[in-house]
């Protein structure tokens, strides 16, 4: 009787697993990169929806985008930096009142407050007095925030939504030029 069968060497396997780690690598490293430039469109994209919602006070918020590419792996991170990122993309329930020092940033950078006299309507010539006005709209505004909340202006999910597809794209195409 005539056996049937084969024979597998080890050197064969050796060689078979350096040839799908290295198409392992490579498919990493093409959807890596393709991954880190949609991340970069994201953040543009946010970006241009910040300026377009209007939500551009001290630029704070706009410089504080970033990407950071974790290489080696398919996660790519896109963010803002800020402590009320949050609650410019999702609102602010009332209830809780919002701290008044970044309020008091803004109050300052759009010169909100008057610099006249109240009592003789003049330019008031001490920064002391305008620095109280400053702070005291700031608490106000802040109170107002506790009392009625803030709308929604969302920037970064209505990014990552307009670029959902390319993502897949990407990672398919790093597959099938790799392939």
């Amino acid at each position: 009787m005539r056996n049937t069968g084969f024979e597998i060497r080890s050197s064969e396997i050796e060689a078979l697993n350096k040839k799908f780690n290295s198409l392992s690598q490579k498919v990493n490293k093409a959807a890596g990169d393709g991954l880190n430039k949609v991340g970069m469109k994201i953040l543009a994209d946010a970006q241009g929806n910040l300026k377009k919602n209007n939500s551009i006070a001290t630029g704070k918020l706009i410089n504080s985008g970033k990407v950071v590419d974790a290489r080696g792996s398919f996660d790519v991170e896109v963010g803002f930096d800020t402590d009320y990122a949050y609650f410019v993309e999702f609102g602010r329930k009332a209830g809780t009142r919002p701290p008044w020092k970044p309020i008091f940033e803004w109050v300052k950078k759009k010169h909100i407050v008057s610099t006249l006299n109240i009592n003789t309507k003049r330019p008031s010539s001490k920064q002391q007095d305008y620095e109280t006005r400053a702070k005291s709209l700031a608490f106000a505004i802040a109170k107002s925030i506790e009392r009625k909340g803030t709308k929604a202006r969302p920037f970064l999910y209505p990014a990552f939504r307009k670029n959902e597809d390319e993502v897949i794209k990407i990672l398919q195409d790093a597959i099938n030029r790799v392939v």
